[in-house]
Protein backbone atom coordinates (compact mmCIF):
# COMPACT_ATOMS: atom_id res chain seq x y z
CA UNK A 1 0.00 0.00 0.00
CA UNK A 2 1.70 3.21 -0.90
CA UNK A 3 2.57 5.72 1.97
CA UNK A 4 0.42 9.08 2.71
CA UNK A 5 1.88 11.97 1.70
CA UNK A 6 1.60 14.42 3.98
CA UNK A 7 0.44 18.01 3.01
CA UNK A 8 3.86 19.92 1.42
CA UNK A 9 3.64 24.08 2.46
CA UNK A 10 4.05 26.26 -0.47
CA UNK A 11 6.26 29.44 -0.42
CA UNK A 12 4.39 32.49 -0.60
CA UNK A 13 6.16 32.75 -4.36
CA UNK A 14 5.23 29.56 -4.76
CA UNK A 15 1.68 30.01 -4.17
CA UNK A 16 1.45 33.62 -6.45
CA UNK A 17 3.05 31.91 -9.16
CA UNK A 18 0.38 29.04 -8.89
CA UNK A 19 -2.28 31.14 -8.43
CA UNK A 20 -1.83 33.12 -11.33
CA UNK A 21 -0.64 29.95 -13.66
CA UNK A 22 -4.32 28.64 -12.53
CA UNK A 23 -6.69 31.99 -11.83
CA UNK A 24 -4.85 34.02 -13.86
CA UNK A 25 -2.84 36.76 -12.92
CA UNK A 26 -5.60 39.78 -12.96
CA UNK A 27 -7.03 37.23 -9.98
CA UNK A 28 -4.85 37.10 -7.53
CA UNK A 29 -5.64 38.97 -4.54
CA UNK A 30 -3.75 41.54 -3.82
CA UNK A 31 -2.37 40.51 -0.42
CA UNK A 32 -0.59 38.16 -2.45
CA UNK A 33 0.40 40.49 -5.37
CA UNK A 34 2.10 43.36 -3.34
CA UNK A 35 4.58 40.46 -0.85
CA UNK A 36 5.03 38.92 -4.60
CA UNK A 37 9.27 40.24 -4.33
CA UNK A 38 9.63 38.19 -1.00
CA UNK A 39 12.36 35.58 -0.97
CA UNK A 40 11.10 31.97 -0.41
CA UNK A 41 11.62 30.27 2.62
CA UNK A 42 9.41 27.39 2.36
CA UNK A 43 9.97 23.89 0.22
CA UNK A 44 9.98 24.56 -3.48
CA UNK A 45 7.53 22.51 -6.14
CA UNK A 46 6.83 21.96 -8.97
CA UNK A 47 3.28 22.74 -9.22
CA UNK A 48 1.04 20.52 -12.33
CA UNK A 49 -1.60 23.26 -12.33
CA UNK A 50 -3.22 21.28 -14.95
CA UNK A 51 -4.35 18.40 -12.13
CA UNK A 52 -4.53 20.94 -8.80
CA UNK A 53 -7.46 23.44 -7.60
CA UNK A 54 -7.20 26.44 -5.91
CA UNK A 55 -9.87 25.30 -2.31
CA UNK A 56 -13.42 26.86 -2.47
CA UNK A 57 -16.21 27.82 -0.27
CA UNK A 58 -13.00 29.52 2.32
CA UNK A 59 -14.13 32.32 4.85
CA UNK A 60 -13.92 35.66 3.94
CA UNK A 61 -12.99 37.92 6.46
CA UNK A 62 -11.37 41.59 7.14
CA UNK A 63 -8.93 43.30 9.21
CA UNK A 64 -11.28 45.55 10.51
CA UNK A 65 -14.36 43.81 11.54
CA UNK A 66 -17.73 45.62 10.72
CA UNK A 67 -19.49 47.14 13.46
CA UNK A 68 -22.45 44.64 12.40
CA UNK A 69 -19.71 41.77 12.80
CA UNK A 70 -18.66 42.89 16.00
CA UNK A 71 -19.20 40.44 19.27
CA UNK A 72 -21.64 41.52 21.80
CA UNK A 73 -21.15 40.27 25.29
CA UNK A 74 -22.10 42.32 28.27
CA UNK A 75 -23.95 42.56 31.28
CA UNK A 76 -26.85 45.14 32.28
CA UNK A 77 -27.05 46.42 28.98
CA UNK A 78 -29.33 50.12 29.05
CA UNK A 79 -32.72 49.22 28.30
CA UNK A 80 -33.14 52.63 26.77
CA UNK A 81 -30.78 54.22 23.92
CA UNK A 82 -28.90 56.95 25.87
CA UNK A 83 -29.61 60.37 24.86
CA UNK A 84 -26.50 62.82 23.94
CA UNK A 85 -28.18 65.82 24.41
CA UNK A 86 -29.04 64.89 28.48
CA UNK A 87 -25.76 62.47 28.70
CA UNK A 88 -22.47 63.78 30.74
CA UNK A 89 -19.60 62.39 32.07
CA UNK A 90 -18.94 63.08 35.85
CA UNK A 91 -15.28 63.13 36.86
CA UNK A 92 -14.41 62.86 40.70
CA UNK A 93 -12.10 61.56 43.19
CA UNK A 94 -8.54 62.18 44.01
CA UNK A 95 -8.28 65.05 41.36
CA UNK A 96 -7.65 68.87 41.36
CA UNK A 97 -10.09 69.74 38.50
CA UNK A 98 -13.21 67.90 38.54
CA UNK A 99 -15.92 68.13 36.56
CA UNK A 100 -18.92 67.22 34.42
CA UNK A 101 -18.42 67.17 30.38
CA UNK A 102 -20.94 67.18 28.13
CA UNK A 103 -21.29 64.98 24.75
CA UNK A 104 -20.72 68.36 23.06
CA UNK A 105 -17.83 69.44 25.15
CA UNK A 106 -16.27 65.57 24.83
CA UNK A 107 -15.75 66.21 21.13
CA UNK A 108 -14.67 69.21 21.29
CA UNK A 109 -11.40 67.96 23.33
CA UNK A 110 -8.30 67.28 21.23
CA UNK A 111 -8.66 64.46 18.98
CA UNK A 112 -6.94 61.14 18.60
CA UNK A 113 -7.66 57.56 16.43
CA UNK A 114 -6.37 54.08 16.56
CA UNK A 115 -7.07 50.93 15.38
CA UNK A 116 -7.40 48.32 18.81
CA UNK A 117 -8.51 44.91 19.16
CA UNK A 118 -10.78 43.96 21.65
CA UNK A 119 -11.18 40.11 23.28
CA UNK A 120 -13.71 39.05 25.53
CA UNK A 121 -12.21 37.26 28.67
CA UNK A 122 -14.53 34.42 27.98
CA UNK A 123 -13.41 33.95 24.91
CA UNK A 124 -12.40 30.23 24.26
CA UNK A 125 -9.42 29.15 21.59
CA UNK A 126 -10.54 29.35 18.30
CA UNK A 127 -13.83 31.50 19.53
CA UNK A 128 -15.51 34.48 17.91
CA UNK A 129 -15.11 37.02 21.07
CA UNK A 130 -13.06 39.23 19.21
CA UNK A 131 -12.41 42.35 17.12
CA UNK A 132 -10.41 45.09 15.72
CA UNK A 133 -11.83 48.35 15.07
CA UNK A 134 -10.87 52.38 14.39
CA UNK A 135 -11.67 54.56 17.80
CA UNK A 136 -11.77 57.87 17.75
CA UNK A 137 -11.74 59.53 21.10
CA UNK A 138 -9.64 61.42 23.69
CA UNK A 139 -6.37 59.91 24.95
CA UNK A 140 -6.07 59.08 28.66
CA UNK A 141 -2.71 60.94 28.84
CA UNK A 142 -4.25 64.13 27.32
CA UNK A 143 -7.13 63.64 30.18
CA UNK A 144 -5.45 62.77 33.22
CA UNK A 145 -3.32 66.16 32.86
CA UNK A 146 -6.48 67.91 32.33
CA UNK A 147 -7.89 66.73 35.46
CA UNK A 148 -4.94 66.49 37.77
CA UNK A 149 -4.94 62.93 38.97
CA UNK A 150 -3.47 63.43 42.56
CA UNK A 151 -0.40 61.19 43.54
CA UNK A 152 -2.02 59.24 45.98
CA UNK A 153 -5.11 57.96 43.41
CA UNK A 154 -4.23 54.01 42.40
CA UNK A 155 -7.15 52.80 40.64
CA UNK A 156 -9.93 54.58 38.00
CA UNK A 157 -13.35 53.33 38.59
CA UNK A 158 -15.01 53.41 35.71
CA UNK A 159 -19.12 53.47 35.96
CA UNK A 160 -21.88 52.96 33.46
CA UNK A 161 -25.50 54.34 33.59
CA UNK A 162 -26.48 51.06 34.76
CA UNK A 163 -24.92 49.21 38.10
CA UNK A 164 -21.85 47.97 36.11
CA UNK A 165 -18.41 48.98 37.40
CA UNK A 166 -14.82 48.16 37.56
CA UNK A 167 -11.38 49.45 37.76
CA UNK A 168 -7.85 50.25 36.06
CA UNK A 169 -4.65 51.49 37.57
CA UNK A 170 -3.71 54.98 36.96
CA UNK A 171 0.12 53.85 35.86
CA UNK A 172 -1.46 51.48 33.41
CA UNK A 173 -3.56 54.66 31.84
CA UNK A 174 -0.27 56.76 32.08
CA UNK A 175 1.60 54.07 30.16
CA UNK A 176 -0.53 52.65 27.62
CA UNK A 177 -2.17 54.16 24.60
CA UNK A 178 -5.99 54.01 26.53
CA UNK A 179 -8.98 56.22 25.47
CA UNK A 180 -12.16 57.34 26.00
CA UNK A 181 -13.79 56.20 22.68
CA UNK A 182 -16.98 57.96 21.02
CA UNK A 183 -16.57 56.75 17.38
CA UNK A 184 -16.10 53.18 16.09
CA UNK A 185 -15.28 52.71 12.58
CA UNK A 186 -15.73 56.28 11.64
CA UNK A 187 -19.55 56.29 12.92
CA UNK A 188 -21.00 57.54 16.42
CA UNK A 189 -20.33 54.85 18.84
CA UNK A 190 -23.05 52.34 18.64
CA UNK A 191 -25.63 52.09 21.38
CA UNK A 192 -24.77 47.90 20.92
CA UNK A 193 -20.93 48.52 21.74
CA UNK A 194 -21.24 51.13 24.12
CA UNK A 195 -22.42 54.60 23.50
CA UNK A 196 -22.16 57.58 23.45
CA UNK A 197 -19.28 56.95 25.33
CA UNK A 198 -17.10 53.76 26.42
CA UNK A 199 -12.89 53.24 27.52
CA UNK A 200 -10.72 51.24 25.14
CA UNK A 201 -7.49 49.93 26.48
CA UNK A 202 -4.85 47.95 24.59
CA UNK A 203 -4.16 44.45 25.63
CA UNK A 204 -6.54 44.56 28.20
CA UNK A 205 -9.68 41.82 28.35
CA UNK A 206 -12.92 43.74 27.36
CA UNK A 207 -14.29 43.02 30.74
CA UNK A 208 -11.81 46.45 31.92
CA UNK A 209 -13.09 48.35 28.80
CA UNK A 210 -16.47 49.66 30.37
CA UNK A 211 -19.74 50.83 28.25
CA UNK A 212 -22.14 53.31 28.66
CA UNK A 213 -19.73 55.12 30.42
CA UNK A 214 -21.30 57.72 33.39
CA UNK A 215 -19.23 58.43 35.87
CA UNK A 216 -14.87 57.89 36.29
CA UNK A 217 -13.68 58.36 40.05
CA UNK A 218 -10.06 57.95 41.09
CA UNK A 219 -9.52 56.48 44.06
CA UNK A 220 -6.62 55.60 46.47
CA UNK A 221 -7.53 51.94 47.31
CA UNK A 222 -7.13 48.57 44.78
CA UNK A 223 -11.53 48.69 43.63
CA UNK A 224 -12.59 45.57 42.97
CA UNK A 225 -15.47 45.89 40.27
CA UNK A 226 -18.54 43.50 39.71
CA UNK A 227 -15.79 40.79 37.87
CA UNK A 228 -13.29 40.50 40.81
CA UNK A 229 -16.05 40.14 43.18
CA UNK A 230 -17.19 37.12 41.96
CA UNK A 231 -13.30 35.62 41.13
CA UNK A 232 -12.49 37.29 37.92
CA UNK A 233 -8.82 38.70 37.46
CA UNK A 234 -8.04 42.34 38.30
CA UNK A 235 -5.09 42.89 36.17
CA UNK A 236 -7.07 41.16 33.01
CA UNK A 237 -4.07 40.96 30.25
CA UNK A 238 -4.83 39.33 27.07
CA UNK A 239 -3.21 35.59 26.84
CA UNK A 240 -1.34 35.23 23.12
CA UNK A 241 -4.01 33.84 21.17
CA UNK A 242 -3.92 32.55 17.69
CA UNK A 243 -6.76 31.71 14.91
CA UNK A 244 -7.43 30.39 11.88
CA UNK A 245 -9.79 32.35 10.11
CA UNK A 246 -10.92 31.11 6.72
CA UNK A 247 -10.83 27.60 6.89
CA UNK A 248 -13.71 26.31 8.98
CA UNK A 249 -13.73 23.08 11.42
CA UNK A 250 -14.56 19.73 9.02
CA UNK A 251 -13.89 21.41 5.87
CA UNK A 252 -14.32 19.88 2.75
CA UNK A 253 -12.05 19.52 -0.52
CA UNK A 254 -10.83 18.05 -3.43
CA UNK A 255 -7.25 17.59 -3.72
CA UNK A 256 -5.36 21.02 -4.96
CA UNK A 257 -4.12 24.32 -2.17
CA UNK A 258 -5.47 25.10 0.15
CA UNK A 259 -4.22 28.62 1.92
CA UNK A 260 -4.56 29.08 5.28
CA UNK A 261 -4.87 32.20 7.38
CA UNK A 262 -5.78 33.90 10.29
CA UNK A 263 -4.99 36.23 13.46
CA UNK A 264 -2.55 36.29 16.72
CA UNK A 265 -3.08 38.42 18.90
CA UNK A 266 -0.44 39.60 22.44
CA UNK A 267 -1.75 42.16 23.63
CA UNK A 268 0.70 45.06 23.89
CA UNK A 269 3.87 41.96 23.61
CA UNK A 270 3.08 41.56 19.60
CA UNK A 271 3.50 38.76 17.93
CA UNK A 272 7.04 37.57 16.92
CA UNK A 273 6.34 34.13 14.94
CA UNK A 274 2.91 32.32 13.95
CA UNK A 275 3.45 28.31 12.71
CA UNK A 276 1.04 26.39 11.48
CA UNK A 277 0.96 22.13 11.01
CA UNK A 278 -1.08 20.32 8.40
CA UNK A 279 -0.66 16.93 10.22
CA UNK A 280 -1.62 17.75 13.63
CA UNK A 281 1.46 18.90 15.05
CA UNK A 282 4.25 16.60 13.54
CA UNK A 283 5.60 18.84 11.26
CA UNK A 284 5.34 23.08 11.76
CA UNK A 285 6.23 25.37 8.85
CA UNK A 286 6.63 29.35 9.85
CA UNK A 287 3.51 31.37 8.39
CA UNK A 288 4.05 34.62 6.58
CA UNK A 289 2.91 37.49 9.02
CA UNK A 290 1.95 40.95 7.47
CA UNK A 291 3.17 43.81 8.37
CA UNK A 292 1.13 45.17 11.27
CA UNK A 293 -1.89 47.64 10.95
CA UNK A 294 -1.24 49.26 14.16
CA UNK A 295 0.66 48.38 17.50
CA UNK A 296 -2.39 47.22 19.19
CA UNK A 297 -4.03 45.18 16.85
CA UNK A 298 -4.06 41.68 15.60
CA UNK A 299 -1.06 40.08 13.25
CA UNK A 300 -2.77 38.48 10.22
CA UNK A 301 -0.54 35.05 8.96
CA UNK A 302 -0.71 33.17 5.92
CA UNK A 303 0.32 29.77 4.54
CA UNK A 304 -0.76 27.47 1.84
CA UNK A 305 -0.14 23.58 1.49
CA UNK A 306 -0.10 21.38 -1.27
CA UNK A 307 -3.59 18.89 -0.20
CA UNK A 308 -3.23 16.51 -2.54
CA UNK A 309 -3.99 12.89 -1.15
CA UNK A 310 -7.17 12.30 0.36
CA UNK A 311 -8.20 11.93 4.16
CA UNK A 312 -8.86 13.64 7.32
CA UNK A 313 -5.82 16.21 8.42
CA UNK A 314 -5.96 18.79 11.56
CA UNK A 315 -4.72 21.65 10.72
CA UNK A 316 -3.07 23.43 14.29
CA UNK A 317 -1.78 27.24 14.34
CA UNK A 318 0.43 28.40 17.29
CA UNK A 319 2.24 31.38 18.57
CA UNK A 320 5.05 32.74 19.90
CA UNK A 321 4.35 36.37 21.40
CA UNK A 322 6.83 39.48 21.28
CA UNK A 323 8.74 38.48 24.35
CA UNK A 324 9.87 34.97 22.67
CA UNK A 325 7.19 32.73 24.81
CA UNK A 326 5.18 30.04 22.70
CA UNK A 327 1.87 29.47 23.52
CA UNK A 328 0.90 26.46 25.57
CA UNK A 329 -0.21 23.64 23.94
CA UNK A 330 -3.20 22.04 25.78
CA UNK A 331 -6.11 24.69 25.54
CA UNK A 332 -6.79 26.30 28.75
CA UNK A 333 -9.89 27.86 29.48
CA UNK A 334 -10.05 29.58 33.14
CA UNK A 335 -11.14 33.10 34.69
CA UNK A 336 -8.11 34.58 33.19
CA UNK A 337 -8.67 34.41 29.90
CA UNK A 338 -8.42 30.93 27.62
CA UNK A 339 -4.93 29.68 25.78
CA UNK A 340 -4.04 26.67 23.51
CA UNK A 341 -3.33 25.90 19.65
CA UNK A 342 -6.34 26.33 17.26
CA UNK A 343 -7.07 23.43 15.41
CA UNK A 344 -9.58 22.69 12.50
CA UNK A 345 -9.87 18.98 10.14
CA UNK A 346 -9.99 19.15 7.07
CA UNK A 347 -10.71 16.19 4.80
CA UNK A 348 -9.50 16.03 1.16
CA UNK A 349 -12.07 13.75 -1.00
Amino acid sequence: MAQKRRPRPLSRRDFIHYSAAVAGAATVPKWLVACSSEEPHGENLVIDEAELQPATNLIDWSLITDNDAFFLVDIGAPEVHIDTAGWSLSVSGLVDNAESLSYDQLLALPAVEQTTTLVCIGNPVGGTAIGTARWRGVSFSYLLARWGIQAQAYDMVARDVGAYSDSLPVSHLQSHFAMLAYEMNGVPLPYLHGGPLRIIVPGIYGIKNVKWLNSLEFVADDYQGYWQQVGWPDAAEVRTLVKIMNVPDNYQMTPGVLPVNGVAYAGLRGIQRVEVSADGGRNWVDADLDPPISPYAWVRFEKAFVMDTPGEYQLRVRATDGDGTLQQEVPIDELAGSEGWHAVVVEVI
